[in-house]
């Protein structure tokens, strides 16, 4: 065996993979459209409605064909963008709902409550709960 030649095709194959376009952009999860894949998250409206959702990987997702977008933003970047809004967040401990504050390390902050990231599934952003201003 000759271990610079198996190093050699271990790295032209992780070349290969910088190189490769990803599979997901024709792929979505069941029931969501407009929908972006991030490293930890993925995002897009319930289909047929104007409830847009981010949820983290945490469990197995069913895919159809569709397309999709990919982005290096995690999901604390993506929630950063969403302060002042108003949200419905499904944690293990239930849903709460509000506006939110702020999201500092691995917390987000609302009126009287922090949510952990580590027991949040999913959030949600209603057309009805935040008019254009």
């Amino acid at each position: 065996m000759n271990l610079d030649a198996v190093l050699e095709d271990l790295e032209a194959s992780f070349e290969q993979l910088r190189h490769e376009p990803t599979q997901l952009q024709n792929l979505k999860p069941v029931g969501f459209d407009t929908v972006t894949f991030g490293p930890d998250h993925f995002s897009g409206f319930i289909a047929g409605s104007t409830i847009w959702r981010l949820t983290l990987f945490t469990e197995p997702i069913r895919l159809e064909v569709g397309v999709s977008a990919t982005g290096h933003h995690k999901a604390t970047e993506v929630l950063r963008s969403l302060i002042g809004r108003w949200l419905r967040v499904e944690a293990a401990t239930g849903q709460i709902q509000g506006q939110l504050l702020a999201v500092e390390g691995k917390l987000l902050l609302f009126r009287g409550v922090c949510v952990p990231l580590k027991s949040f599934k999913f959030a949600e952003l209603h057309a009805v709960d935040n008019p254009e201003r």
